[in-house]
């Protein structure tokens, strides 16, 4: 975790962006959407290599504003590219039926 002196999150919620991004650059060949990998096989990839980078430390995500884990939140265009699902699907639609859980949960 990555908290300043007055324990605001804007640094440690910066960082995983920065180490989202990273994860997502280095792995995008094989979940981008044209990659020949299943769905399924997509789906088990971002829940091995990228759902540990936001959830680590997430008993106190409850505990920072809304803001915050809105930025994380903006990251799930990731799913979307997954699946290669149109943009006017929602997203919460997506976590339903592919049963993947979200920050706020």
């Amino acid at each position: 975790m990555t908290l300043d002196s007055k324990l605001r999150w804007k640094a440690h919620v910066k960082k995983k962006c920065e180490d989202l991004g990273l994860k997502y650059n280095k792995i995008y060949l094989l979940k981008g959407r044209r990659s020949t990998l299943s769905i399924h096989n997509k789906l088990i990839l971002y829940e091995q290599i990228m759902k540990p980078v936001w959830t680590y430390g997430i008993e106190l995500w409850g505990d920072t504003k809304e803001s915050n884990t809105d930025i994380i939140r903006r990251f799930y265009k990731v799913l979307r590219n997954i699946v290669d699902a149109p943009w006017y699907l929602k997203t919460g639609d997506l976590h339903m039926n592919f049963q993947m859980e979200m920050v706020t949960n």
